[in-house]
């Protein structure tokens, strides 16, 4: 191989001259099982040991390419490169030549440590470079597997109806890689906390895969340290023990490009921006729910299902076990099997175009309950005033009785805010009206319930209560 490469140069050349035939032979040689991502330009090689395709940046592999060059490549005096020419042969590599371009592949298929299952069909295949995983898991799939231990610890943590099928849902709809349903999830506990969310997120970090995953403490969030580099093909991102009164700017456009699978344009360190588009579902957990600084039509909110574990154990909660489960082999194959059967109810959903909740029967009066909390216009309307088509009244005297005579010493919205919110909140519509001589801005299909002397109006005429 050196004879080709010494007859590829000509006098006086740089390292610059690169022979394409002798590229293709140590390549082929040293490293036949290299992909380039489609979406980000990166590439991987498939690791025989880990079972799925590695980033070549990986220590690993990056020794092994680099060895490929220096034991390979020559400059004109036949001596070894440089760590300067060395970039440059990289560079030239990975921008010119051939490789297979691919995009990785998580639909459908599941990469266990006994090979690739077709969640559909049931079938399993052996371990190949043809698959394009990320990732493989340490999960060993056994169809006949059901654990009384998981289901146990599952119905005792999570305080919702058919908590297994939703477990089995939430699963299935972070490991789909495709066009999501547009949810985030709050694992809400108490203020005692010790609820069991940690030693749960523990099963679905373990049955999704480490790889896959993104784990961070939110005052880290705020810090430039992080960078949305770290979700590039991640298929999870956890928010662990989340405190804040208030969800940060910077995290709440964060979670709102998860949800929506947004396209991004990513940096790392010295090395040149990528685009990618986000795939991570988003998990919070927390003991009390975060409020939101933003103004918000409430499109935020409809994107989370709050997933309630009300049990507290104290000190009578295992500290071990997470590991005990994690551990026990027939309990990761029922979650694999449980990841399956809720994949395969996804799917149902799809290919039916079912609309409406998925993962529980009733997934609003929480949100809208968390959404009130965060907003006092619409506190107000709860509280005191009853949503009536026969009815219209002043915006300005229902913006005085909540402004004066409501929750007095708490914060409040100015008069422009107030009444947007409560017109885009539920549908109403203002007019301008006569009323007695008097030139009023009137708000309809609502009146205030908790003053004797407030003016309703009913079919525009006047009602006293």
């Amino acid at each position: 191989m050196k004879k080709i490469w010494d007859e590829s140069k000509e006098k006086k050349q740089l390292v610059y001259n690169y022979n394409s035939e002798y590229l293709d032979v140590i390549i082929k040689k040293y490293l036949p099982k290299i992909i380039k991502q489609k979406d980000t330009g990166m590439l991987f090689m498939y690791d025989e040991a880990k079972k799925c395709y590695v980033e070549i940046m990986d220590d690993g592999i990056k020794n092994d390419y680099t060895r490929m060059i220096q034991e390979n490549m020559f400059n004109d005096d036949n001596n070894l490169l440089s760590l300067k020419q060395i970039a440059e042969v990289k560079e030239y590599v990975k921008h010119t030549y051939n490789f297979p371009i691919k995009n990785f592949e998580s639909c459908h298929l599941y990469n266990c440590v006994n090979g690739v299952l077709n969640m559909v069909t049931g079938e399993l295949k052996p371990h190949s470079s043809d698959y394009l995983f990320n990732y493989c898991s340490d999960i060993e799939y056994n169809k006949d597997a059901k654990s009384n231990k998981l289901e146990t610890f599952v119905k005792s943590v999570i305080t919702e109806d058919e908590p297994m099928s939703l477990l089995g849902k939430i699963i299935a709809h972070i490991h789909f890689q495709g066009d999501k349903l547009q949810k985030g999830f709050l694992f809400y506990g108490t203020q005692a906390g010790r609820n069991g969310k940690g030693t749960l997120f523990k099963l679905i970090n373990a049955i999704i895969g480490k790889q896959r995953t993104v784990t961070i403490r939110a005052e880290l969030l705020e810090e430039s340290s992080f960078s949305s580099y770290e979700l590039k093909d991640k298929a999870l991102f956890n928010v662990d023990d989340y405190k804040k009164d208030y969800l940060g700017s910077k995290l709440l456009g964060l979670l709102n490009s998860l949800i929506s699978q947004a396209p991004d344009t990513v940096h790392q360190k010295n090395k040149p921006a990528i685009n990618i588009q986000h795939s991570a579902t988003p998990i919070i957990q927390c003991n009390k729910i975060p409020k939101v600084k933003a103004d918000d039509d409430g499109g935020f909110y409809k994107r989370w299902v709050i997933v309630n574990f009300k049990n507290e154990f104290g000190d009578k909660m295992n500290e071990f076990l997470g590991t005990y489960l994690l551990n026990d082999a027939d309990v990761m194959s029922s979650l694999l099997n449980l990841l399956i059967d809720g994949y395969r109810k996804l799917l149902f959903r799809k290919e039916n175009n079912i609309i409406g909740n998925f993962f529980k029967a009733d997934e609003i009066s929480h949100i809208e309950e968390w959404q009130r909390e965060n907003n006092s216009a619409l506190q107000f309307i709860h509280d005191c005033c009853e949503i009536n088509s026969m009815y219209s009244c002043s915006t300005r005297e229902l913006y005085l009785m909540y402004r004066d005579e409501w929750n007095l010493g708490g914060s409040k919205l100015s008069e422009t805010k107030f009444i947007k919110g409560v017109k885009d909140k539920y549908k109403l519509e203002t007019i301008r009206k006569t009323i007695k001589s008097e030139k009023l801005s009137i708000i309809t299909g609502i009146r205030c319930n908790i003053n004797t002397t407030f003016n309703t109006y009913q079919n525009l005429g006047i009602v006293n209560k």
